[in-house]
Formats: C-alpha cells, structure tokens, sequence
C-alpha cells in the first residue's frame, strides 16, 4: 500500500508541482510524521532498516531544507546552512527524488512487510547447538577493535566491519538459549561499546544507528505497547539533540590538542559528563535557537544538494553516469589495482560540481541525492534513486531468502549491511562500497568461521 501511495505522490507532482510548492513545509512534516509512526510501530514487530533511512533522508532532503527556508523567511535561523537557491528551484530536485527512493526502498517484497515475530523462535532454536558462536564472533570483534586503528589502508575497512562482530556475536547471545546470567556481562559491554569508541573518536553515529538496530532486532522477543515505544522514541529524540549540540564542543576539547593527558578516555568521559551538566543546568544548550539552527544544519544534506543544482548544468554538464559508474566499479575493484581510484568525501567532486573547495581536511560530500542530480538531472535522477532504493530493498529480501534456506541466524547480520548505508550524507560511492563489501566480507567471515571452528554460525 505505502509503496502504491508514494508512486501516487510522485505523479501528481509531475502532473501539477504548484499544489506542492504552496505547502511545501506541510506536506513535508506529514510526511515525516507518518514515517515516524510507522518505524516507532515497527519495533518488536518487523526488522525495519529502511524504514530508519526513508525516515532520515525525509529528514535530511526535504523537512529540514524547508525550515531552513522557512525560518530563514521569519527571521529566526541562527544557523550557517543558508539555502542558495529559491525554494521552488530545489525542491523540484529534491520532491521527486526523495519519493522516488522511498518508493525504491517501500518495493512491495513480501518479506518487508511480514510479521518478524516468528523469527526469534525460529533463530533460536536453530542457535541450541551453536550457544558458543555467540562468544567468539564477541571476541573477535573485541579484538578486530583494538588492531584495525593499526591496520593499513587496504584492510582498514575490512577490520572496521569485523569489530562491528561484537554487536553480531551479542545479536546470536540473545537469541541463543542459554541462560541469562551467562549473556548478560557481553551483552552489557556490546550497550557500552558504541559509547566508548564514540568517547574515543569523537563520532556519535555508531551509538545512534547501532543502537536502532539492535533494538529492531532484541525487541522481537517482547510484546511492547506502542505508547512504550513512544516514550523511549522521545528520550531517543532527546538524547540525539543532546549528541548534536555537543559534537563541535566535544572535538574542540578533545582532536586539537597535544597534551598527552587530555587525549585519554578519562578526560574524554569528563568532558562529556561536564558537557551533559552544562545541559541540564542551562536548556537553552539544548534546545535554545541557537543550537536547535545548529541540529538543523547537521540534518540538512539539502544545503549541499542546492550548492549542485545552482551549479550543475551552468558551470559543469552532467556527468550523465560517470560518477555512478566509477562508483560501482571502485567498490569491486581493490586500490592496488587501481590507485587513482574514487575517494569517499573527494573534495575534487566537491569543486567539480558545485565550485566549493571544502579544504583538505574537512570531507563533504552532496550526498546520494545530489550524486543522482549531477549525472541525471531532477527527474532522471529521480528515476535513479528508485532503482538505488529498489536495491536496497533486493538486498534486504534476497538475506530473508537465503537465510530461510540455507542459515537462518544470517538475519542477524542484517544490520551489518545497512550500519553504512542509512546515513543520508555519504555519496553513492560509499554506500555502494558498504553494501558490496560488506556482502564479500560477511561471506568470507561465515566460510573461515566453519574453517577454523568445524561448525556452522
């Protein structure tokens, strides 16, 4: 049904975009209150990955360009992310592509749509005589962790996706049965981990989207009315505002410095402590103008998108396909073989297609939207995000197909693949590298797995 109304949606945008431009800002918020309720309601019903990215890049290509322009409009905007072209020029981009990769990933595969409750059952009993392999995926990727900072280049991806096992492993603890009392220390230290590689390095999205994930998935066990999972969603709202209005201070505080003392844990977890009292005492850190425009402006991948449409046919043709095309193939194609190769967050893209030189140590990127503008124009790129869409949607259904099969516990590793692909800032390239790589690796891990250990995960 969700998928017939937003084809709906798109033709009678194309039919008559005035109806859309009068209200843009309205239709948008709907929108996204309708995707809210439907991925609240999904949790403990359905594994819903691409409902967490249909959700986000509503957010991202469309609500929030249009407060921008709006609260620009009454005078309130205290944020830098200034929309620099008229409203009407970027939406008639950003409308139809959006609704066209929500239609993309809202394919109606009959898997999408199940009742995933049956699953937990299933899962477990096919983990009883495989209650270990919980812990060792635990303990590789604990140790993953610890050597991937050192890895070089070439593997460096490869380690990062295998410390990501520790969330795995506790993903097959809890659907294992065995006894509580023998999960519960790993499956406390998995809740602790994303905290503490974000206190180490400075990037909150781990904590947000694995904890999403996780939840998707651990919830299947439970019957949770829908107004419990609304007040967890307003403390998860809350907790993302908090991370928002911290990040610029938090990496001040803690990435430029040479004081050896301040580059620990310790210090770390003392600056986010002091940076959480400072919100509890004064709200306006939170949620004052200042740093609501600021959470604005890190949700508005639209800004970036404007920069492309203002620029692209004008100053640089369309790429019709290049970008795409090298996109795919870097993600197959190992960099000793090809050394020149895409780079994720390329600031020669950014100067080639919008004429802003985001400097050598800042990565920006126009995003998948604005990938699909450059090389197609507004409807030719809408047209390719239904197709990115629909492949994630493929993918999604082919995992359910091969693990109802042949190895059901693969549905756990569902969130691997799509850890990299939710996020509405990357490029093509980056979530195709995610998506393509991480199938290749979650292939291998599984082969090796019965190598070393003599039995299947």
């Amino acid at each position: 049904m969700k998928f017939y109304v937003l084809i709906a949606l798109i033709f009678i945008f194309f039919v008559n975009p005035e109806i859309y431009h009068e209200h843009i800002l309205t239709f948008g918020l709907v929108l996204i209150a309708v995707l809210f309720f439907e991925f609240i309601r999904g949790f403990g019903i359905r594994i819903h990955p691409l409902d967490l990215m249909g959700f986000y890049a509503m957010a991202a290509y469309w609500v929030a360009p249009a407060l921008a322009y709006h609260l620009t409009e009454i005078g309130w905007y205290e944020g830098f992310n200034f929309m620099c072209i008229p409203s009407e020029k970027y939406f008639a981009t950003a409308v139809p592509g959006t609704l066209a990769l929500l239609a993309g990933i809202n394919f109606p595969f009959k898997i999408a749509y199940k009742n995933h409750k049956e699953y937990y059952e299933k899962i477990s009993d096919y983990l009883k005589d495989k209650t270990d392999a919980g812990f060792k995926l635990f303990w590789i990727g604990l140790g993953s962790n610890l050597i991937a900072p050192f890895a070089p280049g070439g593997l460096g991806f490869f380690l990062e996706l295998s410390s990501q096992l520790i969330y795995i492993g506790a993903l097959y603890l809890w659907f294992s049965p065995m006894d509580m009392s023998k999960k519960l220390p790993y499956l406390v230290a998995m809740f602790l981990m994303p905290l503490a590689r974000a206190l180490k390095g400075g990037m909150f999205g781990e904590v947000v989207f694995w904890g999403a994930f996780m939840a998707m998935l651990m919830l299947l066990k439970f019957h949770v009315a829908f107004w419990k999972k609304m007040v967890i969603a307003v403390f998860g709202v809350v907790f993302i505002l908090f991370i928002q209005s911290i990040k610029y201070e938090f990496r001040q505080m803690t990435w430029y410095t040479q004081e050896t003392s301040q580059q620990t844990m310790g210090y770390k977890a003392e600056v986010f402590q002091k940076l959480w009292s400072d919100r509890v005492a004064d709200p306006d850190l939170l949620v004052g103008p200042l740093m609501l425009s600021n959470a604005l402006d890190r949700t508005n991948q639209g800004s970036l998108v404007a920069m492309a449409v203002r620029y692209v046919p004008e100053y640089e043709p369309y790429a019709n396909g290049e970008t795409i095309f090298l996109a795919t193939a870097a993600s197959f194609i190992p960099r000793f073989v090809w050394p020149n190769k895409p780079v994720v967050g390329s600031r020669e893209k950014m100067i080639r297609f919008t004429g802003f030189d985001n400097g050598e140590y800042t990565a920006m990127d126009i995003g998948q939207l604005g990938d699909a503008y450059v090389n197609f124009g507004p409807w030719g790129g809408a047209l390719f995000m239904f197709i990115y869409g629909f492949l994630f949607a493929f993918i999604f259904a082919k995992i359910f197909e091969i693990a109802e099969s042949n190895m059901l516990s693969l549905i756990l590793w569902v969130p691997l693949f799509y850890a990299g692909v939710v996020q509405m800032d990357g490029s093509v390239l980056a979530c195709m590298n995610h998506i393509i790589k991480t199938g290749m690796f979650t292939f291998m891990a599984i082969m090796a797995y019965k190598k070393f250990f003599g039995t299947e995960l």
